[in-house]
């Protein structure tokens, strides 16, 4: 809440971030209603994956926390180690380490309108992401949402975004705020509401399984 900037790392596995980046995640929805204390904050992320090609989830993962807390991702970059500390060995990740630190530095000596991504290519302009889904031969991030098609422009084929979604994509302010408002915050008092009735069809799932237990313990 205090901080200048963020930098945020974490191991590689399988195919995705350490288990404890999820789980912060996770718990980390309730940040979505001070989005505006955070609007702009620099934030640089780093992944150190062992093996290439088994890190897809990775930097979309760990963008996901970013974004949850209204954060601006100014630049990011995944390294490849096994070994603890081997990271060290490889001089040319040292060197780009050192620039992330100097990214973030400057980016969060300007105001907030001057931070812009300095990060390495991306395709979405949003979450600077490569993720996508297809849908109906539309193409949607599918960190942000934000709608894409192949276009051909100047006898080359481009992806083109539709500017709308670009405006007010799933991590806009306004789209935060509406989700926590309408689609979190409501489903606490209907809980409440539904808690009989649950406990009430619970009982016949539980009593199955006692009465699968004790003819188990007879046999």
């Amino acid at each position: 809440m205090e901080s200048d900037a963020v930098i945020l790392g974490a191991p590689i596995y399988l195919l995705g971030p350490a288990v404890i980046i999820k789980m912060i995640t996770d718990r980390n929805i309730a940040f979505q209603t001070g989005v505006l204390q955070h609007a702009g904050k620099p934030e640089a992320i780093i992944g150190v994956s062992g093996v290439r090609e088994w890190e897809t989830f990775a930097l979309p993962m760990l963008n996901v926390f970013v974004l949850t807390c209204g954060i601006r991702v100014i630049d990011q970059v995944m390294f490849y180690a096994q070994g603890s500390g081997e990271i060290l060995l490889d001089d040319s990740a040292m060197k780009r380490a050192r620039k992330v630190g100097s990214n973030v530095f400057e980016a969060a000596s300007k105001p907030v309108e001057d931070r812009t991504y300095v990060g390495d290519q991306s395709v979405c302009p949003v979450c600077h992401q490569n993720l996508f889904s297809v849908n109906n031969g539309i193409l949607e991030c599918a960190l942000c949402q934000a709608k894409a098609e192949f276009k051909m422009m100047n006898g080359k084929k481009k992806l083109v975004f539709d500017p709308e979604t670009l405006k007010g994509h799933r991590w806009s302010e306004e789209a935060l705020l509406e989700h926590f408002s309408l689609a979190v915050l409501p489903s606490g008092p209907r809980f409440l509401k539904e808690r009989d009735e649950i406990r009430k069809r619970t009982r016949k799932y539980l009593s199955f399984l006692n009465e699968k237990t004790e003819k188990e313990a007879t046999v």
